[in-house]
């Protein structure tokens, strides 16, 4: 609660990231965080250590649809400071039940990828609505403006 409420007296409309006890990104107070790298094993995931973080319904679900795109082990548990997760992640996206998944465009004023929603979260975020026939990024939206 005291990083959400720091971060958005900084930067309204952000949301806080928070770490773990070694510095290294862990989750948000809401959100799980993964993040799609960009080399060495291109285009599979990084997510935090599941053994300190709370398992997500969503993230399971962003891993079941990504593996009919990147096959199973798509998801590596990676230790990244912030700044190496932005240097290491071409895409970031934040996984939770009230709005499936977001992107992360920017992190401590740093973009992420080109800024913009990537090729690989516009896919899983296609191929979530076509499972669940509702169109998640409406949704979102309207999620938003509560």
């Amino acid at each position: 609660y005291l990083a959400e409420q720091d971060v958005k007296r900084r930067s309204p409309g952000a949301r806080a990231l928070l770490l773990d006890e070694y510095g290294f990104v862990n989750e948000t107070s809401t959100a799980n965080v993964l993040g799609i790298a960009r080399s060495h094993r291109a285009g599979t995931f990084g997510i935090p250590p599941r053994k300190r973080t709370l398992p997500g319904v969503s993230l399971a679900m962003v891993e079941s649809l990504a593996s009919r795109f990147l096959g199973a082990g798509a998801f590596d548990d990676v230790e990244l400071s912030p700044a190496d997760f932005v240097a290491h992640m071409g895409e970031i996206v934040v996984t939770s039940t009230p709005f499936c998944m977001l992107p992360v465009v920017k992190l401590d004023d740093m973009s992420i990828g080109d800024g913009k929603p990537g090729p690989l979260f516009k896919k899983l975020l296609a191929a979530w609505s076509e499972e669940v026939g509702v169109d998640i990024a409406e949704q979102a939206r309207r999620f938003s403006k509560r």
